[in-house]
């Protein structure tokens, strides 16, 4: 099982987006009797609507292990109203509750998302609107979970012609995974839900009691597909662009994790570097990074990591690769390591890129064929791989990063 992160509650942070859908569109749900939440008002689920959007299904499919999404709206109970949606490379679930917007920066991020959106999805808004609704919060949350998988693909150079089709398939004569997506057999899957009784079911249902209080990663053993699922109530994660934010750290880790498929977790530095770049994309002030240390506003520039880095780096005081590579475990991560291990991707990613695919390929896949690897074997693999791909071991990558940063981040 993997487990996710903890999310501090009560940190005061800027808050965020939101959207309504056509009012006709929503006249016509409204109509539709007691299954009128089903009824999305920007595709009215008719196929044509749907292909265009890229979407596989709405509104029942078969979810993980055998799960269907009605199966899992039992468990959660009546009063629970799941929205449902399957993409390309995901299948999610949301009962979500509307979001008002609340300030400029809201809806600049907002409409930047939506003008992506409407290239799929005609009958969105065009303006960012008063109001987030929770079809409209599907449609976006499967757009950022697409376009984080294309993203952490882009980085890593992984094109889909890398990945078998199916199981026991060999690509180019080499073993990378049980399916197509990132070498995992089924769809890579996310649930987001209002209430935290709701997670809490789930949790003890289907995730035998595993995960943190706010949110769980896992793994669907039997259809190999990751989880990322998560609560809002009561956390800070009910505001849309962190939700976003710890959406995408996330799945940054169930990408590392399920390249090649799942076979071992990586040291985890690696998908912790990932996570933090990928969140900072859509705003470095919202990224949450532990359970002891969130951004409040009496600790305002505690997002502004670059200068922070630089002035470590200057007066000597960082861990070292050495010691990132030999974290095994979110839990041993301090404050100044999240920091670190974002500053070190953030140099392979700007400096090294060609490095990148190479690396991670030669981190992931099958160690010890028959039987779950080693810690020592997994330490071994991954300083074989880092140094064959970027050809420097961990005391020259310490030399040739804390120059870059020198040179590179500002002093404040």
């Amino acid at each position: 099982m993997i487990r996710g992160p903890r999310f501090a509650a009560g940190a005061a942070v800027a808050a965020l987006l939101l959207v309504a859908g056509p009012l006709a569109a929503q006249d016509k749900a409204k109509e539709s009797g007691d299954a009128a939440y089903r009824l999305d008002p920007f595709t009215q689920n008719e196929p044509e609507a749907l292909a265009k959007a890229g979407y596989v299904a709405i509104g029942e499919f078969n979810f993980a292990d055998g799960l269907t999404t009605t199966a899992i709206e039992k468990t959660l109970g009546d009063g629970v109203k799941l929205l449902w949606v399957e993409t390309a490379h995901f299948r999610i679930g949301s009962s979500l509750p509307a979001y008002e917007v609340q300030d400029q920066f809201d809806k600049d991020r907002l409409r930047a998302e939506l003008e992506r959106l409407r290239l799929r999805l005609p009958a969105a808004p065009a303006k960012a609107p008063r109001k987030l609704e929770p079809w409209l919060r599907l449609h976006l949350i499967a757009q950022r979970c697409e376009e984080a998988y294309s993203d952490f693909s882009g980085i890593f150079g992984l094109d889909q012609a890398r990945w078998p089709s199916g199981p026991g398939q060999l690509v180019d004569g080499e073993y990378r995974g049980e399916g197509p997506y990132l070498g995992m057999g089924g769809k890579f899957t996310v649930l987001l839900f209002d209430k935290e009784s709701s997670y809490g079911r789930l949790r003890e249902r289907y995730l035998a009691g595993g995960g943190a209080e706010y949110s769980a990663r896992h793994f669907f053993v039997g259809t190999g597909s990751l989880l990322f699922a998560a609560h809002v109530q009561g956390t800070n994660l009910d505001q849309d662009a962190v939700l976003h934010c710890v959406l995408l750290y996330n799945l940054a880790f169930n990408f590392v994790d399920g390249v090649k498929n799942y076979t071992h977790s990586t040291p985890v530095w690696l998908a912790n570097g990932v996570g933090h770049a990928l969140a900072r994309r859509v705003t470095p002030k919202l990224n949450y990074f532990t359970d002891e240390r969130a951004y409040t506003e009496d600790e305002k520039d505690q997002w502004n990591w670059p200068p922070r880095v630089h002035a470590r780096v200057k007066n000597e005081f960082w861990p070292t690769a050495e010691r990132l590579f030999a974290l095994d475990d979110l839990s041993q991560l301090e404050y100044a390591d999240h920091m670190m291990s974002w500053s070190r991707m953030d140099y392979l990613m700007r400096v090294k890129p060609e490095g990148l695919p190479a690396f991670l390929e030669g981190v992931k896949g099958i160690i010890t064929p028959g039987r779950a690897p080693t810690r020592e074997e997994i330490a071994a693999r991954h300083r074989e791989a880092f140094e064959k791909s970027f050809g420097m071991d961990a005391e020259a990558f310490d030399a040739a990063w804390s120059a870059w940063v020198l040179a590179t981040y500002p002093k404040k």
